[in-house]
C-alpha cells in the first residue's frame, strides 16, 4: 500500500468513525487508504490525538514528543489569548520579543516563529467592533426588557432602523498577495469619502440610501443623470451627516408615512446629528439605542452594511480588471468618478436580499419570542410571556399579540390601519 500521513485531523476523524459508526479496522483502512497498523497505532493514541486537535495542531501529522517545547509552546500561547482578552493587537515581533525575555535568548528567531504558526495553528487578522469597551450588562438589558417591548408594540413592517457609513468610493485594497521573494510596490491611494445613510425595517425592506458628497454638482453630471438611480444625492462641505441634512430627510420620510397613512417605530443612535426636533414628526416615534452600543443593538451594523460594502468593492474590482491594461492602478482609479460610485452604490443597495436584512435583526434578538411558528424562536427569553401575564392581571384579556391586534388597543399596539 502507498504510503500515506495522515494530519491529526483525519486521524481524529478516525477515531469518531470508530466511536460513533462502528466500523472495524479494515474497513477504516480501505476509507482512509492507509495500512491497518497505521489505524491500530492511531486508536492507541486517541487521547493525546484529541488534545493536539483541540489545541488546534489539526494540520500537522506527528505529535509533538518534546515535552519542553511543548509546555514552552502553551506558555507562549497562553499570553497570546491573556493579550487578545485585553484588546491588545499582537504582532510577530511583539510574539518574537516576548519569546526571547522568557527563554533567555535562545529561542525567537524567525525560522523558529514559522513552526510556531504552524504547531498552534495561529491565524493574522484585523480585530473586529469595539467590543471590549461595551457595557455588556446595558446590552443584555436592551434585549431582555427594552426588544420585548418593541416587538410587542410594533408590527415588523413598523420597526426601522437608520444609520450613517462612511465609503472610500475609489480606493484600492492596501494588503496583497505576492509571490515569494519578489517585489509587491504599492500606487497613491484615494482618499475621496461619501457619506451614505441607510434604513431598513424588520420585514426586510429597503429604503432609498440617501448619499453625502463634497460637491453640488461633479463635473460628471448630466442633466437627469441620477433619474434611473434609487437614490438621494445631497452635498455637504464635509460629506459629513449634520441635522440639517437629517431633519430633511426624516421630513421626506415623515410625508412618505402621511401618504401611507401609517406610523412607524424608528431605531438610531446617539449621534448629536441625529438630535432634530422630534415633535415636528408625530408618525414617527425615535426610540435611540443605548450608547456605546451599537456594535451590539443595532441590525445594520450586524452585517447589512458590510454585506453592502462587498458588494460594492466587488463592483469597483470587475472596473479594476476590465482596465487592468493601464501602466498603473492610479491611472484606471483616476477615470472613476462619482457618478460610477453611484450607480455602484445603487446597484449593490439593491443586491441586498431581504433574507440577509431580516437575519441581520435577528443576530441582535429582535424577534417575536412568544410566536412559536417563527423561525427564530428563543426559548430562553421569558420577559415576553411574563409581560402578557403582567397585562392579563389588569384585565386586559388578552394573553397573545394576536389578541392586543384584535382588540385594537394603540396603548399597546402603535400602528394606524391602512
Amino acid at each position: 500500500m502507498r504510503r500515506k500521513n495522515l494530519t491529526i485531523k483525519e486521524k481524529n476523524l478516525i477515531l469518531d468513525e470508530k466511536e460513533n459508526q462502528p466500523k472495524n479496522v479494515l474497513d477504516l483502512s480501505f476509507e482512509f487508504n492507509v495500512s491497518k497498523w497505521t489505524i491500530n497505532r492511531t486508536l492507541k493514541q486517541k487521547k493525546p490525538l484529541q488534545e493536539a486537535f483541540t489545541n488546534g495542531q489539526g494540520k500537522i501529522t506527528r505529535l509533538q514528543k518534546n515535552t519542553d517545547l511543548i509546555e514552552f509552546d502553551s506558555k507562549v500561547k497562553a499570553w497570546i489569548m491573556s493579550c487578545a482578552s485585553k484588546g491588545i493587537p499582537i504582532s510577530a515581533t511583539m510574539i518574537i520579543e516576548y519569546t526571547k525575555q522568557i527563554s533567555n535568548g535562545t529561542k525567537g528567531s524567525w525560522g523558529w516563529f514559522l513552526c510556531f504558526k504552524k504547531r498552534i495553528n495561529l491565524k493574522l487578522g484585523s480585530t473586529s467592533c469595539e467590543r471590549l469597551s461595551i457595557n455588556l450588562k446595558i446590552v443584555e438589558n436592551w434585549r431582555n426588557f427594552q426588544i420585548p417591548t418593541i416587538m410587542i408594540n410594533w408590527q415588523h413592517e413598523f420597526i426601522y432602523n437608520c444609520d450613517e457609513t462612511a465609503l472610500f468610493w475609489r480606493q484600492t485594497p492596501v494588503k496583497t498577495y505576492f509571490i515569494s521573494k519578489t517585489e509587491h510596490i504599492g500606487d497613491k491611494l484615494f482618499h475621496e469619502r461619501i457619506t451614505i445613510l441607510f434604513c431598513v425595517n424588520r420585514n426586510g425592506d429597503k429604503l432609498a440610501p440617501l448619499v453625502i458628497s463634497r460637491s453640488a454638482k461633479p463635473r460628471c453630471f448630466y442633466s437627469n443623470c441620477l433619474k434611473d438611480l434609487d437614490l438621494k444625492y445631497v452635498s455637504q462641505i464635509n460629506s459629513w451627516m449634520n441635522r440639517e441634512i437629517f431633519y430633511d430627510w426624516v421630513s421626506d420620510l415623515h410625508s412618505t408615512l402621511v401618504q401611507q397613512n401609517k406610523k412607524i417605530l424608528l431605531l438610531l443612535d446617539n449621534f448629536r446629528g441625529h438630535n432634530i426636533q422630534q415633535q415636528d414628526f408625530p408618525l414617527i416615534t425615535f426610540k435611540f439605542l443605548p450608547a456605546g452600543t451599537t456594535s451590539l443593538t443595532q441590525p445594520l451594523d450586524g452585517g447589512i452594511i458590510k454585506s453592502f460594502k462587498s458588494k460594492y468593492l466587488s463592483l469597483f474590482m470587475k472596473n479594476i480588471i476590465e482596465n487592468i491594461d493601464a501602466n498603473h492602478i492610479s491611472d484606471v482609479v483616476k477615470k472613476i468618478n462619482i457618478l460610477n460610485a453611484l450607480n455602484w452604490v445603487d446597484q449593490s443597495w439593491k443586491n441586498i436580499s431581504s433574507e440577509t436584512i431580516t437575519n441581520c435583526w435577528c443576530h441582535f434578538k429582535y424577534f417575536d419570542s412568544y410566536n412559536t411558528n417563527e423561525s427564530h424562536v428563543n426559548s430562553d427569553n421569558d420577559e415576553v410571556p411574563e409581560l402578557l401575564s403582567a397585562l392579563n392581571q389588569l384585565n386586559l384579556n388578552c394573553c397573545s399579540y394576536d389578541d392586543l391586534l384584535d382588540q385594537n388597543n394603540f396603548d399597546f399596539v402603535n400602528f394606524f390601519y391602512d
